[in-house]
């Protein structure tokens, strides 16, 4: 989208409000929010500014991810006497609920004050809040009451902010509770659900449940992203084979692998002595991330186990994993795998 911001040039005319809330609108839609930020403080003083005037800024410094900002426009509008509206209320909540979520229901609790009437982004991005500050009893009391306080019905984006909410706190169940809701409501469990609940049952240690979603994903004919490849990698029961196969997947489909796939590669090819793909992978998260000591470490007993002496003297050799070889373990890894060799 192309924008055409008012400038300081002394030949063009001089906006008047609508054509100022319209231009500054533009650029935000055309994520070009500092610009909208330039025309707002140019003109800020010519024109009044009216809540669509506010609203606008407001929007921009909250896609900039500035919730400072936001909070202090907020307050002067409130010193100006122009009325926040539910749209005020739902830029600036959401502007605070990454770093400070408990001004967000604060501010939730201000909206209710003046008689204003949540709907449904207000109401998905407190839950989002709740979630972030590990309220999940809040987040499913607001996601399960909703039609008590406004406008609700919920969406997939908010079943998925409830279901974040509880994943954060290790409240798998609710999680899965929230997904089959899903179905419930004629809502589609796509990518992002499904990602969400593997993501949940993941991070509680819940194995068998994470193979049964993912398993569901296949059936469903849901193409997996890089939540649901790393949930399958975390897999207690993962050979080294199918490792390969999931890394070979998703590179085919152009999903980024970071260090922790990399990792959890070389550790299923370290117990299964499977030294070349151990020594392999390690070396291509090299090419991509930083070293990690433990998987240096899984590289060099992979060719412990195997007695491929050759190249573990090799990888603890090599210029850019040299420091990584200095700890007593990796000496260790590397002596016994040399037993005609003495120690490093």
């Amino acid at each position: 989208m192309k924008y055409h911001p008012i400038t300081s040039d002394s030949r063009m005319v001089e906006p008047d409000l609508r054509a100022w809330n319209a231009s500054m609108s533009c650029c935000t839609r055309a994520e070009a929010w500092p610009h909208a930020l330039q025309l707002f403080h140019k003109w800020r003083e010519r024109l009044t500014p009216n809540e669509i005037s506010y609203n606008t800024a407001l929007n921009a410094w909250e896609r900039g991810s500035h919730w400072a900002p936001v909070l202090k426009l907020f307050q002067e509008m409130l010193h100006r006497e122009v009325p926040p509206d539910v749209v005020t209320f739902n830029t600036t909540i959401a502007a605070l609920q990454w770093e400070r979520w408990e001004l967000g229901l604060q501010h939730f609790d201000l909206l209710r004050h003046r008689k204003l009437r949540p709907n449904v982004v207000t109401l998905g991005t407190i839950i989002g809040a709740c979630g972030r500050g590990l309220q999940w009893q809040r987040a499913l009391h607001f996601f399960w009451q909703g039609d008590r306080y406004g406008d609700w019905a919920p969406n997939e984006v908010a079943v998925v902010s409830a279901m974040t909410a509880c994943k954060q706190s290790g409240r798998w169940l609710e999680a899965l509770q929230l997904f089959q809701d899903l179905g419930r409501r004629s809502l589609q469990q796509n990518v992002v659900s499904h990602s969400a609940a593997i993501a949940a049952c993941a991070k509680a240690g819940q194995f068998e449940q994470v193979e049964l979603l993912l398993q569901q994903m296949h059936e469903a004919s849901v193409r997996a992203n890089a939540v649901a490849f790393t949930a399958a990698l975390r897999l207690p029961s993962l050979s080294w084979q199918r490792a390969l196969e999931l890394f070979r997947i998703m590179e085919a489909q152009c999903i980024e692998t970071d260090a922790f796939a990399f990792h959890r590669l070389v550790k299923v090819c370290q117990i299964d002595s499977i030294w070349e793909e151990a020594v392999r992978a390690f070396v291509r998260m090299c090419e991509k991330h930083e070293p990690r000591a433990d998987t240096f470490t899984c590289a060099l007993s992979a060719c412990q186990k195997a007695t491929a002496w050759e190249a573990a003297v090799a990888l603890a050799t090599t210029e850019p994993y040299m420091t990584l070889a200095e700890g007593e373990v990796e000496r260790d890894l590397v002596a016994s795998a040399c037993p005609e060799s003495p120690a490093m």
